[in-house]
């Protein structure tokens, strides 16, 4: 952390340990400020350290793992499509729209069941079972599948899904708050908004990016750690839960 210094000196980094008077009001023109008791004479500043107060909030964009994204890489979501890689469009376009698979069953004009193993689906989707196996959690967990039954091994039926119409999509995803999307590479994933109130004598950016990343990735370690005390969770979606746990570890 950097202290602001008189005009014409080099910022000078705290010495000393930070937990002494961090959150206290810092004063200025005092003989006794935060800085003055954690640097030594030579090193205090005519002002302590910059408090924020009177700062309007500033939001931050973070992600499932905690990562913080800037707000120029940041897109709202227009249409379910946005919210697709080339591999889960293209699994859901092949899906969706395929004709020659009787287990494809219409229910309303906005959602389709279908019963599938990963081999079938693998051959449907023209991707690897591997590529499938990791594609149907992350299609779940954007809204774009439902899970309704597992497979029965004994004899031979895939587990069931239900599927949905891209408007269908759109509005499920808008339900759950799942509003905009930021581009990782190839991967899209959502993100989420966190105000942080402004502090006294602590950057903003700093409390603001622990904060955040601290609250958004407690809330998604907890989904996560349900689904892996759900007994009828897919082995699939288990994976993927450890995945996200593994990160915020």
């Amino acid at each position: 952390m950097l202290v602001s210094p008189t005009v014409g000196d080099t910022p000078t980094d705290l010495v000393g340990p930070l937990s002494v008077g961090l959150f206290e009001s810092p004063t200025v023109g005092e003989s006794t400020t935060v800085a003055q008791s954690i640097l030594s004479e030579e090193e205090k500043p005519t002002v302590a350290l910059t408090p924020t107060v009177g700062i309007s909030p500033s939001p931050v964009w973070i992600d499932s793992t905690g990562t913080v994204h800037e707000a120029r890489r940041v897109k709202r979501i227009q249409s379910a499509q946005d919210t697709m890689t080339l591999g889960e469009e293209r699994f859901y376009q092949s899906v969706w729209y395929a004709s020659a698979i009787s287990e494809l069953v219409e229910e309303t004009p906005h959602s389709k069941t279908f019963t599938l193993g990963y081999d079938r689906l693998a051959k449907l989707v023209r991707l690897d079972e591997k590529s499938v196996r990791l594609l149907i959690p992350k299609l779940i967990a954007k809204k774009i599948l439902d899970l309704l039954a597992n497979e029965v091994s004994a004899s031979r039926v895939g587990r069931t899904y239900r599927i949905f119409s891209l408007e269908k999509i759109l509005e499920r995803q808008r339900t759950a708050n799942l509003t905009h999307i930021v581009k990782k590479g190839r991967a899209v994933e959502f993100v989420s908004q966190v105000v942080v109130p402004p502090t006294v004598g602590v950057s903003p950016m700093t409390i603001e990016a622990a904060m955040a990343a601290a609250q958004w990735l407690e809330d998604e370690r907890r989904k996560q750690a349900l689904v892996l005390t759900d007994p009828d969770a897919p082995e699939a979606a288990r994976q993927w839960a450890r995945q996200v746990l593994a990160k915020g570890a």
